[in-house]
């Protein structure tokens, strides 16, 4: 009889246990964060005891990642996880397979991660804040007064951070980039409009529609240099790669946005008018005009312009000032 008491105790107290556990809504990561983001309890339950966080502060070089460990009493809220405060804010919430969760505004100022570690059921191990709003305040530039100045700065840093070594969120924060700059360019900034097509068009932001990027790459091109000799490159091949024959698809539209990136003192604009001149593609071929752009180039400090006019001289091209290059 005696013997038995242990051995009840001891199914009494594990049936207790039992009871006590919390019981993992799904081994299945989309299934299991549903629950999550809309139950306090789970979220309490599933959170780990020292959660990591990572934000972002000012550095010398801009702003860089900061880790610590948080204890229970300063656990962010996680309530925001919940698909009625994600509505009322304008946010978007992204399962991204196999381990994490994305939060994301559409004006790129808010971009957090949660990651998730899997045991006997799935725990919150860390939030990862990778808006750079905070890090960016101090910083004072010359333009602060410019248009959209701050939501480009902060288009920039996405940007920065993106290019270095962080995986796997390097998508992620393209797209928080190209989102701050749209917002700078909505706020009236021309070089954001660069800036936007230009991250897209790279391939690492999401692709914009053909008359979005014109538009932006319009917008920019009255006084951004690097705008208006990107557009005459989107007039010939909208943004993708050129026929063998490299025929431009609007060749007058592409030689007059080169003509005005040059204008505005572009090396690499009037090089690529000597190129223009020189190879007959869009215009028949003019040596004479193509060596007065080569020229211009080299005093504009373009790369290669040099070379360029050197080997034109060698096909017998020689300066006209009937033929200048603008």
């Amino acid at each position: 009889m005696k013997s038995s008491i242990p051995m009840l105790l001891a199914g009494l107290l594990a049936s207790a246990l039992a009871q006590a556990a919390p019981v993992c809504p799904s081994r299945d990561f989309a299934m299991f964060f549903k629950a999550f983001a809309e139950d306090a309890q789970l979220q309490a339950d599933f959170t780990a005891h020292t959660l990591v966080e990572q934000r972002l502060q000012a550095g010398p070089e801009g702003p860089q990642p900061v880790v610590r460990k948080l204890e229970p009493a300063l656990r962010p809220d996680l309530s925001q996880l919940s698909s009625e405060r994600v509505a009322a804010n304008g946010l978007i919430r992204e399962i991204a397979l196999p381990d994490r969760v994305y939060l994301r505004d559409q004006r790129g100022e808010v971009l957090q991660a949660f990651i998730f570690e899997q045991a006997d059921c799935w725990a919150l191990a860390r939030v990862e804040d990778w808006s750079p709003s905070d890090a960016l305040k101090s910083v004072k530039t010359p333009d602060d007064a410019a248009p959209g100045v701050r939501a480009l700065l902060r288009g920039d840093a996405y940007e920065q951070l993106g290019q270095g070594e962080i995986k796997p969120i390097d998508k992620q924060l393209f797209i928080a980039a190209l989102n701050s700059y749209l917002d700078a360019v909505d706020q009236g900034s021309a070089y954001a409009a660069y800036s936007a097509a230009a991250i897209s068009l790279s391939g690492m932001a999401p692709r914009l529609s053909n008359q979005r990027l014109e538009q932006l790459l319009r917008l920019s091109s009255a006084t951004v240099p690097e705008g208006a000799l990107m557009l005459a490159s989107f007039y010939c091949d909208e943004g993708q790669y050129r026929p063998d024959d490299n025929t431009c698809k609007h060749p007058q539209k592409a030689l007059d946005a080169l003509r005005q990136s040059a204008a505005m003192g572009s090396g690499n604009a009037f090089n690529e008018l000597g190129s223009v001149y020189a190879r007959g593609e869009i215009v028949p071929a003019q040596p004479a005009r193509s060596l007065a752009c080569y020229t211009e180039a080299v005093a504009h400090g373009a790369d290669w312009a040099d070379f360029n006019a050197q080997e034109m001289i060698k096909r017998g091209a020689r300066a006209d000032k009937d033929q200048p290059c603008l």
